[in-house]
This record gives C-alpha cells, structure tokens and sequence, in this order.
C-alpha cells in the first residue's frame, strides 16, 4: 500500500508541472499558409523561408480565415485575380504624397541594409545593461511585410509600383529608427503594431467585394500617413534634423503620439469594418453555397426516378438539319397563338414518320433559348416512345418535367425537398397537385408533349387530365404532337380549361424540309459521316437519289431515312447500276419498308439470324418492360438454354442492335423497335403471305414457351436464404441477377401463354419441377413477385411482410401466379383441396377467375392467413379494383387491423389507389383501424405523408374526425405541418382544426410550423389563437423549435424567433423532458441566440430535459466542427453564472459529460474554472465520478489531468474489469512513474 502511494505522489508531481499548449509552429505556419500568397509572386520581397512568429492584435480574431476559404472555393473571387478597386482606392491615398516623399519612400534602404546595420548596432551595445536587440525587432517588421504585404501586388497587379510605396514607407520608418535610436523602441512598436494588421489584410485584399475593399484600402491608407508622418517629424527636406531635442519631444513627438492613437483607433475602426463585413460576405456565400448543394442534391434525387428526358430531347434535336423544321415556328398560327394571353393547348398532329419528334424539339429548343435568363417562364417537355414502358407512368413523366422547371428555381421550396430528407422515394413528389404547386412559383408555364399516341391508350386519359390542370394555370401554353388517334380528339374536345388549336403537319409543309434534309444528308454519307459511306461514281446520281426520295417521301422523314440506309449498303459493291436499281423499286411506305428488314434479317448468316429473331420474339413478347441490360440477358440465354447463367457471355449489345437490320433501335436505356409504326406493323401483319418463314416470331405458343423455358432456367440458379425482413440480402440478389426480377414476375404468364390445346411442352413442365424442388429458388420467386418498382428499402419491406405467407412450398407459387390456370401444373400440385391461405394468394396477384371460384368454394373472406393479414388486405395494396369490390360484396371487413401499413383502408391510401378508397369508404371502412405495429397510424396519416391530396380530401368529406390522433406528429394539422403539405393544413384549419391540439409527443402544430422555419404559417397559426408558450412534445416551446431548426441548419435568419418574442414568447418556458430555449441555443453552438435569450431573461440555471442545464446542453453539442463555439459558449455561460457543479441530464455535471466524451478542451477549462473534481453522480457519465467516466471511455490524457486537479477516488485506475479492453493501464502509458 505504501509503495503505491508513492507512485500516486510521483505521478501527481508529473502531471502539476505546466502545459505548454501552444501549437507547433509547423503546425502554425501549415494552417496559414493557404491564406499567404507564394513568394514567386512578388519577387522584390521575398519570403523568409522560416518566417519568425507574431503575437498578433486581439483585435484582428475574426473570420479573415473563414473569408479565404469562401473565396478559396473557386465559386467566387480569383485570389490572383486584380481587384481593380482596391488598386483605385490605394492609389487616391497615394496621390496625398508629395514628389519627395513617394521617392523616399520608392527608393529608401533596402532589407539586406537594413539588417545589416541592425547587427552592426548590436555588436556595438552587447555590452550595455540595457541592450535592445534592433536586429530581432526590425527582422520582426520585415518578415510581416515580406509575409503579407504581397497581398497588395496581387490585387493591384496593374500597378506593382503601388505595394513598393507602402512597403518603402514601412523600411523607411525602420531606418529612422535605427538613425534615432532614443525613439527605436517607441517607433518599431508602433510600426509592428500597424504591421500586424497585414496579416488579416492579406486574405481580406484578395476578397473582390467592394464592401471589404474601401475598409481594407483605409487601412493601407491609415499606414502610409503613419510612415508620411515619421518621415515629416523627423527628417528635413534636405535629410536632415528638424530641431533641438527638447523642442523635439514636446512639440513635435508628443502631439505624434497623440495622432498615432488615433490613426491606431481609426485602423481599428477600419478593420472592425471589414471583419464584420466580412462575416456578412461569410453569411451570404455559406447561405448561397448551401442553397446550391441542397439543390444539387434535390435534383439528384429526382433525376433517380428515373424520368429525365434531356438525353431524349438532345438525341432528337441532334437530328435537326440546319433550316428544318422551322416552318412551324415562323407560321403566322403559331405566332397568334403563343402571343395569345390566355391558356391554350396546340395540337399538331400528322401521319406516321412526318418529324413530329424533331419538331416538337425544336419548339422546346425555341421556348428554352427564348426564356433562358428569365426565371418567371418554367419550361418543360416530355418524349413518350413506345419502347420506353416505364415512363408511360404517369408519376414518372412528371418527374421528368418537375426537373427542368425545378433548375430554374433559386432554391427548392422546403415542402418539396422535405420528401427528399424524409427518406421517401422521388415518386413521392410526382404528381399533379404538386406539379402545379411547383408551377405557380412562376408567371407562365409552358408544356410541350411529343408522341402523346405513344402513351398507352389506357393512361392517356390521366396524362390530358394533367394537361388540363396546367392550362388552368393564367397564360400556361400547352405544345402535343401526335398522331390523329379518336380517344385524343374526344379528350381535347372535353377539356375543362383553355382553347385547343390544331395543326395538321401535311406532306406540303414538309417537303421543302425534307429535300433539305435528303441533300445534305447524302453529301454527308458520301464523305463517309456518321460510321457509313454512300459510294458513288457519277456524279449526277447524287441529284437522282434526292430527286426520287423526295417525290416519294410522302412528308415521311422517317421512310426517307431508312432508304438512305439501304442505299448505303446497296453502294457497298460500287456499282451504281445496282443503286439506280434500287430506285426503281422503291418501297411505297413504312410498311413495305419494314418488309423489307425483314427480308434482310433472313438473308443473314444463320448465328447473325438467330439473334435478330430472338431480340424481336423478346421486344414484341415481353410481359414487362426490359430494360437494355435485361434484354442483352434475355436474348443471350435464350441462345443458351442450358448454359449457367454465370457462364454466359452477354450478346454485343451493338451487335445485337445491327443484327435487326434498322428494324431495332438503342435508345440508351432500352433497346426497341425503331418506331411505333415498327410496332404496330409486327404486331399486326402475319408473314405467311410475304414469304418469310418467320414463324419463330408470328407463333405466339412457340414464342412464349422458348421465353418461359429461358426465365424458369434463369430462376433456377437463384435462392434466397434470408429472412423475409432482411432487406439488405433482397437488394443484393437483384444486384448479383439482373434478370431475376423479370423472371420470376413475368415467367408464370409466359407459361400460361405457351399453351396449345391447353397443354405445355415437356420441357417447360420438367425445368418447373426443378425450381419447384429448391425452397430457397421458391422464397426467391414469392419476393421478388410482390415488388414493383421503385424498388426501395420501404416497398421491399412491405413486399415482404405482406407476402400473406411464411411458407414456402410450390402449392404458395401456383396460387399466387398465372400457373393456376394451367391445367398439368395444378393437376399435379394442387391435388388436395387448396391451401388455407388460397384466396389470399389468388387476391394478391389479381386472379378474378380464381378469386371468384374459391369464393363460390364457400372459402371464408374474413380468414386471416399465417401472418394475420385478410384476403381483402392484398388486392387494396397491389391496386386490384375488381378484387376488393368482388371480396367486399362478399361480405369481407374493410376494418381488419392487418398488414404492413395497417388495414385495407391504409394500404390503399399508401399506395395512392384513389379508386379503391372510393370502394372501401362506400363499404364502411374506417379511417383509425388501431394497429400498433403499422408503418401508419391510420389511412389520413398515410395519405398526408404521402401528400396526396385527393385521398386526403375523400377521407375528410367520408367524416374522419380531423382533430383525432394522426400518426406521429398528432392531429392530421400537425402531420400536414410535419409534411410541410401547408395547403391542406389551410384547408384543415378553415374546416375546424384545433390549432392547440397535442394528441402525440412531437409537438404542437405552431412548435413544429415553428421547426420548419415557416413564417407564413407561424404567424397564421398565433393568429388563429395556437399558445405561443404550448410544450408538451420532444421538439418544446415554438421558440424552442425554431432555435433548434436555425442551429442545426446554421442559418442566422431569425425572422421566425424575432416573430416569436415579439408575439410574446416566454424564454423561461420549459419542461422536464424538452429542457428551455436556452439550452436548445447552448446544444446547437450558437452565441448569438444565447446572448439574445439571456437579454431577454432566460435563467441560465434552468434544471430538466435530457440536458439538464444550458452548461450541460452547451457541452454536449454534437457538433464536432464547432468545438471553437462549444468552448466559447461554456465560457459564457460560466462567465454568466451558470453553476459549474450542476447535475442533471443524461450525463450529470458538465464535467462528468465532457470527460466521458473526450472533451480536452472543455475539460480543461472546467478545470481551470474549479469545476468539483470529485463530485460523485451515480449511474450517469460512465461511471459516479468524472475520472470514472473518463477512464471508461478510454480518455487517458483527461484522466491524467483529473487526478493532477485532485481527484481522491483512484479506485477506477485499477479496476481493470471495469475497464473496457481497449483501455492502456497507467503502469503500461507511463512506465516511468511506476
């Protein structure tokens, strides 16, 4: 005991010895050394290249280093870029010089001199008790100027003469010095302290804000009239000395060093100026900057929908030859029509082929270089094309004109990017009432749709209902081409809002166009552009080629286009007897062209032939959307039936293309037929009477099984072993099987359709026996058949909760797939009477025929299957309308409390199926199904967040109880808050809405309006009577909110906390669970918020919330990059009265939580401050002391200075088991000592 004692005596006097915590001057000069321009700059002053430390003025701490990093950034000021002002604004001080003093100053002792003679005068005075070392003091001055004076031939490159007057001024008052050496001293303090404001200069000069340069430049002014002065007091015109000694000193150095204070209170005020300023320059790029990164990151995360069409619109407009497609643009019925003040839709519309595409491009290309600079004109566009079958989805199409109209925003509403920082998909955002919430932040928005016949014929309808919602909008111009279908004529002659005219693109207005196009598009194959040459020996066939084109194009760039293409390769065999043969017998439209391809793909080599019939079987026969990647797959196993998919090598996708003969085109993102007319074409024509033997393509049965065969040999490779749940392992198997997705979704129809005589082949049925022996292939399958894109990580949990079924055995596939319906499966796997959960099955993958029969089996509608989900619940999730009326009419309950999101009601409001909500609220469903372990409380909490507004309204006029507990904001008032949705939270207060409601443990609604930093619905809230003062949520006070929001978001706009004290926000308002205002603004690091609310009174002792006390709240800010404001903060407080030994909170006393954390530098100052040392907290902290907290965490150093500050509990130190593994025993770090 006694020889530990001793040890513990050692190790104190080791750690009371003094802490030198200056940094290291490598450090130092490493961190100012980006604000420093390089000495090759200004070669007449070099650098000391081991520059000599300066104490700096106090009064130069400021944000010069925070300037520099704004201006550093490269978006704004070019450091080595001349600042024209600040060379004007030196210059007019410089013109206060007489001819004498510019020269002497010019021309005055140089630096080398000037050390030199400092060292002569050392050596002469070594001996003199009061030696003054001149040569250190004056190395001082030089090194300033060398170091930061550059800074003034940087901004002033124009003029370098300019710097090499203010730094001779500088050298000229050091040499006077020297010569009078009874005022040295007095005059290198003074020059030194003039000089230390250079440093601060040197960023600030290379800041181009003329709010900076006028200080910065009378600042440098402010030194030359210093040096002026010295130079008029103490040398005659002609160099010599003005006076006697002691008429000197009293009548000219006193009334000097007068005017020196004064010149250093005016430099002063200068630069308080430009620090300030600078702040101000600071607040307004960091404001700027974080502006444009959250918009950055908005549009981002919108393009990931998936439905940005620039790619498209800079893909067609590249095929605009100079001069086309123009005549539409100059027409006069063009011009009235844009001209026009009121909203109206053009529709042009032509025959198949006519250049819809390029013209439509060229309208968007005018409206977009027409109202490029003026932010009050949205434009945006939208390309349908029959291959692109994820973006005939309507919320995907919005996404892609929400994108170009959200670029010209400056900043993107908090409303809308909310959904982005909530987590949610970018779906969330594409819709119509948002679309138009949007467009009502301008002055005219202008929409151009090209091939609007492309859109599938059932969402055409909601596509020209969206159109319509758009032309409501005042002076909105709506562009569509199209072909002329009826459903479109019928939906524009119905339109609620706007006029509609029509164009007609006819063969007339065209062929002017199209000759231009032929002429230089045979020029340019004959040159060999675009990867083909157009071979030809007389010269006057180019003239026939265009002629024959032309006459028969019929308006059709389209078919003008695939003639030349055949050209090309007719040309290959340079004769032009064969290119004029081909002339003659041109096809007479798309059709005989497209009979054509044909012809040539079964001219191919036989490998060659196979792969263009296995890419159109997949294209015209796909159940689904494929992507380009999936199809490179499809086709490429398809070729290999009985390879493993990991040993499959790909088909060159641009082999693949070329193979198709033109008939197929790349579109970036799919890969499809070259036009819709393509499509209709093969979809239409049977091959028989052309004389193909095409039949790998026209038979549908022979199609389908090569298809189903294909995806059940791809599924069979693939299991998934993980829980359902496991999220993370369902995204890696679509990442490691791209095709997996479309296999397992789409295969049971493949099979289904393969059929003949309502038999499949032996293969198909055998390879379905092989899957159906793997469980993990079968989990795989019954996953990834419940996901629909987007698929993310909430849709691949529904997915997987609301399987409907934890079993995994073949019978589960069957029913919940088309395979049902053929008869030699479910003769062999469904032999016994169905499964319980059948309906279940049968509801989820929208099999009416089935449904119907179990439900005539006497199958009981209300059964909850093993995961104690309903058979209703399924269909009202997936969207299947015909389902939920066919379960509802046979008595199913609307109000089951079941599945991932709640209840039937709440699936459907989820998932955005208005129709189906019509459905369940005509049947009774109820809006509050309780069930604790839903995503949503209830179906309006589900269509608030989801900010659906139709579904909302329908729900609220079925008769929901609006001021009832709404998810986990509260009220459906404080959720639309909390969605940032501030027009329903309108409606909802004009319908009743209790603005001082507090159902949940957020907050009330003016807390959260406050949160969100809204002033508009701030101040209509206090208006409509919500309690400034209300508490009763995590997020406190409204006051308290809103200085959390500001702290965390670092903005200093306290528009939303001024309204609030105004309004009477009380500052000592608070509770035990959310603490005060105070200690918000002391956790978020905030000065100015804290110093404002102890002006307002705020108890700086106040006790509760998880902090405790605003010391204890300052220490514990999570902010690791303002550690700086974190000190400063604790030392204000201090300095104010706040108890230093006060316990509370998670962590006890303020000590206690800065040495569990690693805090060195709050540590320390507690410490100095006489923060107890010993205090005990039991079970807070890690442990009941500081040093127990300390040496838990692992903070070694802090645990030194506790026991050095006198803590008298060791017993930590040696309790090893009490010590986490990581932790080194003292004996170990300091092996001296003991």
């Amino acid at each position: 005991m006694e020889k530990r004692e001793k040890k513990r005596h050692r190790f104190l006097r080791f750690f009371r010895h003094p802490r030198d915590s200056s940094p290291d001057p490598a450090q130092a000069s490493r961190l100012t050394s980006t604000a420093i321009p390089k000495a090759s700059q200004t070669p007449s002053t070099p650098v000391s290249p081991d520059p000599l430390s300066t104490t700096s003025d106090p009064s130069l701490k400021g944000s010069a280093s925070v300037v520099a990093a704004a201006v550093n950034d490269g978006s704004r000021t070019d450091p080595h870029k001349t600042n024209e002002s600040l060379k004007l604004a030196v210059e007019e001080y410089i013109k206060g010089l007489t001819p004498a003093e510019k020269a002497a100053f010019r021309y005055g002792p140089s630096e080398d001199d000037l050390l030199a003679r400092a060292a002569k005068l050392d050596d002469e005075h070594k001996g003199i008790s009061s030696f003054r070392a001149h040569t250190q003091k004056i190395a001082k001055v030089l090194q300033l100027c060398n170091q930061f004076m550059p800074s003034v031939t940087i901004g002033i490159q124009a003029n370098p003469d300019i710097s090499s007057i203010v730094v001779g001024g500088v050298r000229l008052v050091l040499d006077i010095g020297l010569r009078f050496a009874t005022f040295f001293d007095r005059l290198t303090d003074m020059i030194s302290r003039l000089t230390d404001y250079l440093k601060a200069l040197a960023i600030y000069g290379s800041v181009g804000d003329d709010r900076i340069t006028a200080a910065a430049a009378a600042t440098y002014g402010e030194l030359l009239r210093f040096c002026q002065r010295v130079n008029s007091i103490f040398v005659s015109d002609a160099g010599g000395r003005k006076s006697t000694v002691s008429i000197f000193f009293k009548q000219l150095w006193e009334p000097f060093e007068t005017t020196f204070g004064e010149m250093d209170a005016t430099i002063k005020h200068h630069f308080s100026v430009v620090d300030v300023t600078a702040n101000a320059v600071q607040l307004d790029w960091l404001k700027t900057r974080g502006k444009s990164e959250d918009k950055d990151k908005f549009l981002t995360w919108l393009a990931g929908a998936g439905a940005d069409f620039d790619e498209r619109h800079i893909d067609v407009f590249s095929k605009k030859h100079p001069g086309t497609a123009d005549w539409l643009l100059n027409s006069k019925k063009f011009e009235s029509w844009i001209d026009s003040p009121e909203s109206s839709l053009l529709w042009c519309y032509g025959k198949a082929g006519t250049g819809k595409s390029v013209i439509a491009s060229n309208v968007i290309e005018h409206f977009l270089r027409k109202h490029l600079f003026d932010t009050t004109v949205g434009v945006s566009y939208v390309y349908y094309h029959h291959t692109d079958g994820l973006r005939q989805d309507l919320s995907l199409v919005i996404a892609g004109m929400l994108l170009p109209i959200c670029r010209k925003l400056d900043e993107i509403p908090d409303w809308l990017n909310k959904h982005r920082k909530d987590g949610f998909s970018s779906r969330a955002v594409c819709r119509t009432d948002l679309f138009c919430a949007v467009a009502q932040k301008f002055k005219q928005i202008i929409v151009v749709i090209d091939g609007l016949d492309e859109c599938r014929k059932n969402d055409r309808g909601r596509v020209i209902s969206f159109l319509d919602a758009v032309l409501e909008f005042p002076k909105a111009k709506v562009v569509v081409m199209s072909r002329k279908e009826d459903d479109i004529v019928d939906a524009f002659e119905s339109l609620k809002y706007g006029k509609v005219l029509k164009i007609e693109l006819r063969a007339d207005d065209t062929i002017q166009d199209i000759k231009t196009y032929v002429t230089e598009s045979v020029r340019s194959l004959r040159k060999g552009s675009y990867g083909k040459k157009l071979h030809l020996n007389d010269e006057s066939l180019e003239r026939v080629i265009v002629d024959s084109l032309v006459q028969n194009s019929r308006g059709m760039f389209l078919w003008a286009y695939f003639q030349l293409e055949h050209l090309c390769e007719v040309s290959e065999a340079r004769q032009d007897r064969q290119i004029r043969e081909a002339l003659d017998c041109l096809p007479s439209g798309l059709n005989e062209t497209y009979i054509r391809m044909l012809h040539d793909i079964e001219a191919q080599p036989e490998y060659h032939k196979r792969v263009a019939q296995n890419t159109l079987m997949w294209i015209l026969n796909a159940k689904g959307p494929l992507s380009g990647m999936e199809l490179q797959y499809a086709v490429s196993l398809s070729l290999n039936l009985d390879s493993d998919p990991g040993d499959v090598i790909l088909v060159d996708r641009k082999f693949l293309v070329n193979s198709c003969r033109n008939l197929v085109v790349d579109t970036g993102q799919f890969i499809g037929l070259v036009h819709y007319s393509a499509q209709q074409f093969m979809e239409s024509s049977g091959f028989g009477h052309i004389g193909l033997p095409l039949s790998s393509i026209e038979n549908t049965h022979y199609t389908n099984e090569l298809l189903a065969y294909t995806c059940l040999s791809y599924l069979r490779h693939i299991s998934f072993q993980g829980p359902w749940g496991y999220v993370e392992q369902a995204f890696k198997l679509m990442a490691d099987w791209p095709f997996c997705v479309y296999a397992a979704q789409c295969f049971d129809s493949h099979v289904e359709h393969s059929q003949c005589a309502r038999r499949i082949s032996k293969r198909c049925l055998a390879i379905t026996d092989v899957v159906f022996k793997n469980q993990g292939t079968i989990t795989a399958i019954l996953l990834l058949r419940r996901i629909r894109p987007p698929c993310h990580k909430q849709a691949l949990r529904a997915a997987a909760s609301s399987l409907g079924t934890s079993r995994t055995d073949p019978i589960s596939v069957v029913y919940s797939s088309n395979l049902i319906k053929v008869d030699q499966i479910a003769e062999k796997y469904c032999t016994l009477d169905p499964p319980a959960d059948a309906l279940h099955l049968a509801a989820a993958n929208g099999d009416e025929e089935t449904t119907r029969f179990l439900i005539d089996y006497f199958w009981e509608t209300n059964k909850l299957d093993d995961r104690g989900n309903c058979a209703l619940y399924y269909p009202c999730e997936s969207g299947h309308a015909a389902i939920v009326s066919m379960l509802l009419e046979h008595r199913a309950d609307p109000n089951v409390a079941c599945g991932f999101y709640g209840s039937p009601l709440q699936a459907a409001s989820a998932k955005g199926h208005e129709e189906i909500v019509k459905i369940l609220l005509d049947h009774g469903a109820q809006n509050d199904v309780r069930n604790t372990k839903a995503y949503y409380s209830s179906a309006l909490d589900a269509s608030i967040q989801q900010r659906n507004q139709k579904i909302t309204r329908l729900l609220i006029d079925s008769g929901v109880d609006i001021n009832a507990p709404c998810g986990v904001y509260g009220t459906a008032l404080q959720t639309a808050i909390g969605a940032w949705d501030y027009r329903l939270a309108n409606e909802l207060l004009d319908e009743g809405a209790d603005v001082n409601a507090n159902t949940a443990t957020y907050g009330t609604a003016v807390a959260i309006a406050s949160s969100n930093l809204n002033m508009e619905m701030v101040t209509l809230l206090l208006d409509r009577g919500a309690d400034i003062n209300a508490l009763g949520g995590e997020i406190g006070s409204p006051l308290q909110a809103a200085i959390s929001a500001y702290c965390v978001i670092g903005m200093k706009d306290m528009r939303v906390v001024n309204l609030l004290l105004e309004r009477g926000a009380d500052v000592k308002v608070g509770d035990e669970r959310s603490g005060t205002a105070l200690m918000a603004a002391a956790a978020g690091g905030d000065k100015t918020f804290v110093n404002l609310l102890i002006d307002k009174g705020a108890n700086v002792n106040a006790q509760g919330g998880k902090y405790g006390s605003p010391l204890q709240a300052a220490v514990q800010s999570k902010d690791v990059m303002n550690f700086g404001k974190r000190r400063a903060i604790v030392d204000l407080l201090l300095n104010l009265g706040a108890d230093i030994n006060a316990r509370g909170g998670d962590f006890g006393t303020a000590l206690h939580c800065a040495s569990s954390r690693g805090l060195e530098d709050i540590v320390e100052l507690l410490i100095d401050r006489k923060a107890d040392v010993n205090i005990v907290c039991p079970g807070v902290g890690g442990g009941s002391t500081p040093l127990a907290a300390a040496l838990r965490n692992g903070h070694m150093k802090i645990a030194a200075w506790l026991i050095a500050a006198g803590t008298q509990d060791l017993r930590p130190v040696f309790w090893r088991n009490s010590l986490e593994s990581s932790f080194v025993p003292f004996e170990a770090a300091f092996p001296d000592l003991f």
